[in-house]
């Protein structure tokens, strides 16, 4: 089965989301799939309207100008970074019986968890939507229904987060203890080496040839669209969207 593969590189934070709600809504029944990897320019929290940042603390965020995304797909609140590598995986409900669904996304996370094993390290995968290895979290899943298309989203921890992080588990992830590809092996793994293990763990779990594509101009239509339904929002400061944010002392 082909599937197209969008690499995005490095983007803003608001076309990190858009990209794949502009996918899912354009998708048909008989389209191929699309995995779209990317990395964000800075950090910020993504999060859905069930529940609205419950226990998330609003003055850390606004006084260190980190945006906030009210995505429409899948539940869950999850912090993301530049030292990430973001996956979004789209593909119609009719290949739900090959890829997955809400039911059962196993074979989705199997293929980053088969990810991570090449990247040399060993996880599991949790029904908090989170990768762990041993005791902390390594990474983040979720699987959402929109338009008739699934969407898979994972992103995959590869080095630090440029926020501190006590600050991140005492004010954002209270309870989660955080580490990284980089921290468990003793050093950064390559940008390079460790998209094409993500890449090549989709194509062997689901027998794919990914053929790299970029968005269709009827795509790109779609998503300045998202870019302005996920900006129009009260939480989320257009200049945040636009700009690095720096930790503030």
């Amino acid at each position: 089965m082909y599937a197209r593969l969008l690499d995005m590189g490095m983007v803003n934070v608001l076309r990190s989301q858009s990209i794949y709600h502009a996918i899912a809504s354009g998708m048909k029944n008989d389209s191929e799939p699309a995995l779209i990897i990317l990395r964000p320019e800075t950090s910020y929290l993504s999060f859905n309207t069930e529940p609205e940042n419950e226990g998330l603390e609003q003055q850390f965020l606004t006084d260190n100008d980190i945006p906030q995304i009210n995505r429409k797909i899948a539940a869950g609140n999850f912090y993301h970074d530049p030292n990430q590598l973001l996956l979004m995986f789209v593909f119609s409900n009719s290949r739900c019986d090959h890829f997955g669904s809400n039911e059962s996304m196993a074979n989705l996370t199997q293929a980053v968890i088969l990810a991570f094993n090449k990247l040399g390290v060993t996880v599991k995968y949790n029904p908090d939507n989170r990768f762990y290895a041993g005791s902390k979290e390594i990474g983040m899943a979720s699987l959402g229904l929109y338009n008739n298309t699934f969407s898979f989203f994972s992103a995959l921890n590869l080095d630090k987060s440029v926020i501190d992080q006590s600050l991140l588990n005492s004010k954002l992830l209270p309870g989660n203890i955080i580490t990284s590809v980089a921290e468990e092996l003793g050093k950064v793994p390559s940008l390079e080496g460790s998209a094409e293990a993500l890449l090549s763990s989709f194509e062997e779990i689901f027998d794919l040839a990914l053929i790299p594509s970029m968005p269709m101009p009827e795509e790109m239509d779609l998503i300045y669209d998202w870019d302005a339904k996920l900006i129009n929002n009260k939480k989320i400061k257009q200049k945040n969207l636009q700009n690095s944010s720096g930790l503030k002392n």
